[in-house]
């Protein structure tokens, strides 16, 4: 029986090619880990309709999932794409879900890797925190859990889809958002992973550009509103170092290192030093403990948001 590496190699490529290295670390065992993610990307909304099994052959490589339709009409952007999603481990083939009678084997970008959760310590707001951030990419859902005061003074803000409240434990409503949805989730955004999950969806779109020598992609973020973009600057191995998101007039920024693997030794790959800024001001400096890709999320409207 072929091994699942060299599955990967003679039935995802087209032809040969000499850099071999960028596929190095594919890894069919997080396909499992991302059953549920991949649920849930079916419920994603996107205004384009994306290429499932329909794949396609780009520079020796077969391609499917929720990459959009005519993908390799924009070859810039699916280039770093594609390298993004290999340096963040969010690159999988798709070989447990695959049907022969339909193309087979070919790889996903981020299909598997659409929820998050953090925990970090540092400082947030100018205070000494320790804070635990989930975010699932397919609602858009957000729960943001801040303890300052050695733990004595507990928040939690949630967003899901165009909804806001607060929380006094997950899942236990305790009282109305103070901010806005977009707000919220503005911070998913941001994010290393979420940011190549955007210009994957946006990639008809999406405009590449360069800073020096480094990649940098604008994209439309729909789900925060008209006109909105994220701006996103990759380091020479592929990784979203920095994003700036400009929502309501006001300057969001993320800037970002020390990428490592999961918690679940998924091989999936997050900065464990993040600084987050609103107009230059410092909102967040944190220093994470671990990182794990999909854990199970869920964002209940409590009836007194939703009767709203």
């Amino acid at each position: 029986m072929a091994s699942p590496r060299h599955q990967t190699d003679t039935q995802l490529k087209e032809k040969p090619m000499s850099n071999t290295r960028l596929f190095a670390r594919l890894s069919v065992a997080a396909v499992a880990v991302g059953a549920l993610a991949s649920s849930a990307s079916a419920q994603q909304a996107q205004s384009t309709p994306f290429l499932g099994a329909n794949f396609i052959n780009f520079e020796g490589y077969k391609y499917g999932g929720m990459l959009p339709v005519g993908a390799e009409k924009n070859p810039d952007v699916l280039r770093v794409v594609i390298r993004a999603a290999n340096s963040l481990g969010q690159m999988r083939d798709n070989q447990y879900q695959a049907d022969p009678k339909v193309g087979g084997y070919y790889l996903v970008l981020g299909d598997t890797s659409l929820a998050m959760r953090i925990d970090g310590d540092g400082t947030w707001n100018g205070q000494k925190a320790h804070v635990v951030l989930d975010w699932d990419y397919g609602t858009p859902g957000i729960r943001l859990d801040v303890s300052t005061d050695g733990g004595k003074t507990h928040q939690i803000q949630v967003a899901a889809n165009n909804l806001a409240w607060d929380e006094k434990a997950p899942g236990v409503y305790s009282g109305p958002a103070q901010t806005s949805a977009q707000e919220r989730l503005i911070l998913a955004y941001l994010m290393p992973s979420e940011a190549m999950l955007e210009v994957r969806d946006g990639l008809l779109s999406a405009k590449a550009s360069k800073a020096g020598a480094r990649d940098v992609v604008t994209v439309a973020v729909p789900k925060l509103g008209s006109g909105v973009n994220n701006v996103i600057t990759f380091d020479a191995d592929g990784h979203p170092v920095h994003t700036e998101i400009v929502l309501n007039g006001h300057t969001y920024t993320g800037d970002f290192d020390e990428f490592l693997a999961d918690r679940m030794d998924m091989a999936v790959n997050f900065s464990h030093h993040v600084v987050l800024k609103l107009d230059g001001k410092e909102m967040a400096n944190l220093e994470l403990n671990w990182h794990q890709v999909n854990p199970y999320l869920i964002f209940p409207i409590p009836a007194q948001v939703a009767s709203k």
